[in-house]
């Protein structure tokens, strides 16, 4: 998984390059800096996080939040709208890792009662 992560970032960078070296030669006129552009620092790791993070729950708060900063810089969303729907969106997604958190180690537990036999020596 770390070579792809490695692959991607490569191409990339050498597609930011080629756009960078095309408008220096005034080939093309491509903006990479738009409103937002920062928001880009957010969103892209988190996406990246999703593929091959351990933690995915960190991920897509992370995601949502920088999708909403975009949105708000590119005026798509008030910003105050955004603040108050950010807070109620977070919560909701720790609540379903907690949700499906519970499945997952209940299953385990359960597996192990089969194995064992026992459920006094469970974890």
């Amino acid at each position: 998984m770390k070579r792809i992560n490695s692959i991607v970032w490569g191409l990339a960078l050498i597609a930011l390059s080629a756009v960078l070296i095309l408008n220096a030669f005034e080939i093309t006129s491509i903006e990479i800096f738009f409103d937002g552009w920062w928001t880009l620092f957010i969103i892209v790791p988190s996406l990246v996080g999703l593929f091959n993070g351990h933690d995915k729950t960190a991920n897509i708060i992370g995601l949502l939040i920088g999708t909403f900063l975009l949105l708000s810089c590119r005026n798509i969303i008030d910003f105050d709208i955004m603040w108050k729907l950010a807070v109620p969106v977070i919560i909701a997604v720790i609540g379903i890792k907690m949700i499906f958190g519970g499945i997952g180690r209940n299953k385990r537990f359960i597996k192990n009662i089969e194995a064992n036999g026992d459920w006094r020596n469970q974890k």
